[in-house]
């Protein structure tokens, strides 16, 4: 009984103290919606928790599940903000252990193969790894001379996040060819760029060039 009213009073007390090791997704919503996924009418109970281990879960129990589904593929998130995940699980590879899958499972057009998420993991470690070759700056003005198109630019903090004093720069990309096909990057003066695309961080400028040519 002290455990359920716990979780009662956490539910309760909606989005406070939100862990901030849960994974920042600022256009979940979004993403979902244009890219056909659909609320799953079994997918809606509030206050249920994740199913991770509770060493995982630590002070900040409170949250909300919601899944959706396109076609056979379905995939259900725990999020303690509208815009953080907690937990992410889908049909074709189980739990997503980071934003970037989730984004990634979301916004491709069509089920990823293991081949592909694994080429996606790869790219993805080697990001982390070698800082991107290139500033921000190098990187707008690329972007800049077209065909794709500015969807958005605003200031950014040092985490990327959207702040109208931050130090850095932001801006969102779509391809001519494909307007749900989206680009973000964002940086502070002549720091290594981030840039990101469905499937993961692009690493380099050869990268952002070989992908911005493939889809224009």
């Amino acid at each position: 009984m002290n455990g359920l009213a716990q979780t009662l009073s956490r539910a309760a007390h909606g989005y406070t103290g939100a862990r901030t090791t849960d994974m920042l997704y600022r256009t979940v919503d979004d993403d979902l919606r244009s890219h056909n996924w659909t609320p799953r009418p079994d997918q809606g109970l509030q206050g249920v928790l994740p199913p991770i281990p509770i060493s995982e879960i630590g002070d900040g129990v409170r949250g909300f599940t919601r899944g959706w589904h396109r076609g056979p593929q379905w995939i259900t998130l725990w999020f303690t903000s509208p815009t953080t995940i907690a937990y992410a699980d889908s049909s074709d590879h189980g739990r997503l252990p980071d934003v970037d899958a989730v984004h990634a499972v979301i916004t491709s057009s069509r089920s990823l193969s293991a081949s592909a998420l694994a080429e996606w993991a790869a790219a993805c470690q080697q990001a982390h790894i070698t800082p991107f070759d290139a500033p921000y700056s190098r990187v707008f003005e690329h972007l800049r001379a077209g065909p794709w198109f500015e969807i958005d630019v605003d200031r950014c903090d040092e985490y990327g996040v959207r702040t109208p004093g931050g130090l850095g720069n932001t801006s969102e990309w779509a391809s001519p060819s494909d307007p749900d096909f989206r680009l973000y990057a964002w940086g502070i003066g002549d720091e290594p760029a981030h840039v990101r695309y469905w499937a993961g961080p692009v690493v380099d400028m050869a990268h952002l060039v070989q992908v911005t040519g493939e889809y224009r």
